[in-house]
């Protein structure tokens, strides 16, 4: 009998510790303004998807987050002039600074980790620059070990008359880093050996002139390349051949079919955890996400829609673990709306909540 009673008092504080634990479990970073400052934390409810605040952390314009792959850390760019990065220990109900270190760039907006959490990689965006840092067994940033500087301008004498680094990707094998560089329409390609990075025997993939790439995104093992450029509005899709060159094979445009002029401001793309569809969000015009289902065999996409934001200039979209709903980030009308993914078809319906917060920028699951 006393052994029943011990186990179930056992069995009560371990579920009550679980429950604790999962307090919270989405993060949103924004842009400082009258209405917001730092990053954000909030319960997602998985059922209904409804958001409950939980604690506000300070931090100056955290516009990117990116979460570690055993989800203990976060790593955010405070996108200020002189740039820097921070990282945060994951705790029940709060996030704990570890250590903050300059980016030796201007503008960071974009954090990339890589998959074995040894490495981040910044893009500085006004100064064209990628930064390498090195993170030890407790989450904390090093000094950098490598800064690599693009050169160069492109087509649009307003947005291209210098480098404008704004994502990168690491492989997953943890030997490449690619940095998209919106302002020379150039994905470059780093070897990452002895932590210094070495321009790849092919050094980079070329985009049309005035493109704009800004986001890209790996699938099926990384022999499909999706990017997204902000300034033309069209998602490339190109073939990894034998991890040597890119051939792309695909050109599809993310604006409502017959519109060729209009300046998307194309800002961000995700792929479903399904895989059978392509998310890409626009601002400008038509603030809306377009919806792309997406060739097994080929990798090749198909527009099957469009859906409003329900805001202005969304410039994050995210999707949900779960892959049954996507949030997307309206900057300048101050909210998140939550969307209800339909698995067969991919479209989307705005499900009635909504988070209002300040400048939302970034959205990061737990």
């Amino acid at each position: 009998m006393i052994k029943k009673k011990l186990w179930l008092i056992v069995s009560l504080l371990l579920a009550n510790t679980i429950l604790f634990a999962q307090r919270y479990n989405l993060i949103i970073g924004t842009y400082n303004s009258p209405l917001s400052n730092g990053m954000y934390l909030y319960n997602f409810d998985t059922i209904n998807g409804n958001a409950t605040y939980v604690a506000q952390v300070p931090c100056s314009n955290p516009s990117y987050l990116t979460i570690s792959n055993n989800k203990q850390y976060v790593y955010a760019v405070n996108e200020n002039t002189i740039g820097y990065l921070s990282s945060y220990a994951i705790q029940v109900d709060s996030l704990k600074h570890i250590n903050t270190v300059p980016t030796l760039g201007l503008h960071p907006c974009h954090v990339a980790l890589s998959p074995n959490n040894k490495w981040a990689a910044v893009s500085n965006y006004s100064s064209g620059s990628c930064t390498l840092f090195a993170i030890n067994n407790t989450g904390q940033l090093l000094p950098s070990i490598d800064n690599v500087q693009h050169t160069g301008m492109g087509v649009d004498t307003t947005r291209q008359k210098s480098p404008h680094a704004h994502s990168a990707l690491f492989s997953a094998n943890n030997k490449m880093l690619y940095v998209a560089d919106l302002g020379v329409d150039k994905i470059y390609r780093y070897d990452l050996t002895n932590n210094i990075l070495i321009p790849h025997q092919y050094p980079y993939i070329t985009l049309p002139p005035g493109s704009g790439p800004r986001h890209f995104i790996f699938s099926q093992r990384e022999k499909c390349l999706y990017v997204l450029t902000e300034m033309s509005g069209k998602i490339i899709l190109y073939k990894n051949k034998k991890n040597t060159t890119f051939i792309p094979i695909q050109t599809i445009s993310t604006l409502p079919l017959g519109d060729t002029t209009t300046k998307a401001g194309s800002a961000d793309l995700h792929i479903s955890p399904n895989g059978k569809y392509l998310y890409a969000s626009n601002r400008g015009k038509y603030n809306n996400i377009a919806i792309f289902q997406i060739n097994k065999q080929t990798g090749r996409l198909k527009l099957i829609g469009h859906q409003s934001t329900l805001g202005i200039a969304p410039r994050n979209i995210s999707i949900h673990p779960s892959g049954n709903f996507l949030l997307a980030a309206n900057q300048n009308s101050n909210e998140i709306i939550i969307f209800n993914i339909n698995k067969l078809t991919g479209l989307l319906t705005p499900n009635g909540n909504k988070i209002s917060i300040g400048k939302p920028v970034c959205i990061a699951w737990l």
